[in-house]
């Protein structure tokens, strides 16, 4: 009996030694080729605002030069509640891609028991039998160790950590990619902000001048020098710009309250220290767009897809390796006895050691439709890698059309904001002169705010659609 046992390791040993040579380089994730056209250049052409020119843009907030800013960027990234749930994800990420890399590696666990026992014992120490005076039950103590070993021959155990890891990667971009949007709408909020700001002091100026305009005419029309009609025109004008007062208040206020929870603070925290200083205006920047090939390496959104269409396809090579035997090492060993003080006697040893394979025979398609369902999801990881991609192209283009075009527009009307503002001192002149009616002088200060008005909106869209072309082209990672 004790020569047949070096015979049954040699032919466990074969075995495992065949599977390795059938298995061969079996631990690598299949091929899903993903072809997305890159143009050589944007279709845009370049203008005032952009260079061609590649730059890094991880701190784009502070290409606006304005330190309020990039006080404000830098603190909700460091407190922002939806980065710290991204991290938080991140780590839950890691945590599952080091679970699936335990099950590559040997288990060793301890045991110990204790139980009571009628009629005889395990593992064959002795069999109590039932006599006068004597009890059949008798208790039973245990202490052992067992091992267990996979050997991931075939590489699935491989590529399921594999596919792990990829998740985690994937779950770090999307992290990426949360930090770039809430600098995106902090800087967009505080820049609208700015412009409220801008918008409200403009409108008070204008009421304080409207309100000397409208007590100029009473007192004229008391010495009989104008009509009633004028001054209830210079009252009318001085109502509408009392009225505008409030829309910008709130929406100054409203602004404040979301600026306040994206850096991680209750609603109004930031009430005081903005009011003063966001009325400051900003210039835009000029903007390196690089080439499009730079967004594959800057969009997180590009990079987490290609991170999930990696994990997909890891989790496609599990699938298959699943048709293939499983091998494994398997050892115990441990004591028993019938008393606590038995278990440092001998005779209660026992140990067993050996290989185990399990084959799959009859699994009812489960296997094949698993692959099948694996194979799907790649595909679809593959399409929306693709897609990511084409969005990503169509975004900083439409940025930077935008960008452009509304920099042509502020430009013109910074233009006819001088003109209405000489046409508005010049009929106040010929007024004066008694060359022009009342009418005349109501019509080139509502046309001179009107258009200032319209100025500081197109500066304040322009600066967003920096924003949005920063973001497009995937800085701040």
């Amino acid at each position: 009996m004790t020569g047949d046992v070096p015979k049954d390791w040699l032919r466990a040993g074969a075995t495992l030694c065949l599977a390795v040579v059938v298995a061969g380089c079996a631990a690598r994730p299949p091929i899903r080729k993903v072809v997305v056209e890159t143009p050589s250049a944007w279709t845009s052409p370049m203008g005032e605002g952009v260079s061609p020119q590649s730059a890094r843009l991880d701190t784009w907030w502070t290409h606006f030069h304005d330190a309020q800013l990039t006080h404000l960027v830098e603190r909700a990234l460091n407190a922002n509640l939806d980065i710290r749930i991204a991290l938080a994800r991140v780590r839950e990420a890691r945590g599952q891609a080091g679970v699936e890399a335990s099950t590559q590696r040997p288990n060793l666990s301890a045991a110990a028991s204790t139980q009571r026992l009628r009629g005889g014992l395990p593992q064959g120490i002795g069999r109590i039998t039932n006599l006068p005076g004597i009890s059949s039950e008798t208790g039973i103590f245990q202490l052992g160790f067992d091992a267990s070993w996979e050997l991931d021959f075939f590489g699935g155990t491989r590529l399921l950590t594999l596919a792990t890891r990829e998740d985690a990667r994937a779950a770090e971009e999307a992290m990426h990619g949360i930090r770039l949007m809430t600098a995106a709408e902090v800087a967009r909020i505080y820049i609208d902000l700015c412009g409220a700001q801008q918008k409200l002091a403009l409108v008070r100026q204008q009421l304080q001048i409207q309100g000397d305009i409208l007590e100029l005419t009473r007192t004229r029309f008391q010495a009989g020098l104008t009509s009633q009609l004028d001054v209830t025109r210079a009252a009318a004008q001085w109502e509408e710009l009392r009225a505008a007062v409030p829309p910008l208040e709130a929406g100054i206020r409203d602004s404040l309250y979301r600026l306040s929870v994206l850096v991680g603070t209750p609603p109004g925290t930031l009430a005081e220290p903005l009011t003063e200083s966001a009325s400051r205006p900003m210039s835009p920047p000029e903007i390196p767009v690089g080439l499009p090939s730079d967004l594959l390496q800057r969009r997180p959104d590009i990079r987490q897809a290609e991170a999930e269409l990696a994990a997909a396809l890891a989790r496609l090579g599990a699938a298959r390796t699943d048709r293939f035997p499983k091998f494994a090492l398997t050892a115990g060993v441990g004591r028993q006895a019938t008393s606590v003080a038995g278990l440092t006697l001998g005779a209660g040893n026992f140990f067993a050691a050996g290989p185990t394979v399990r084959l799959p025979i009859l699994t009812g398609g489960r296997i094949r439709n698993q692959i099948a369902v694996r194979d799907a999801q790649t595909e679809q990881a593959a399409l929306r890698y693709e897609q990511t991609v084409l969005r990503a192209f169509e975004e900083v283009e439409r940025a930077l059309v935008s960008y452009l075009r509304e920099g042509e527009r502020r430009r013109a009307l910074a233009a006819a904001t001088e003109e209405q503002r000489e046409s508005a001192r010049l009929a106040e002149v010929r007024y004066a002169s008694g060359l022009e009616d009342f009418t005349t002088v109501l019509e080139a200060r509502r046309g001179q705010l009107s258009s200032a008005l319209d100025q500081i909106e197109s500066e304040t869209q322009q600066l967003r659609q920096a924003v949005a072309l920063y973001k497009a082209l995937g800085g701040g990672w």
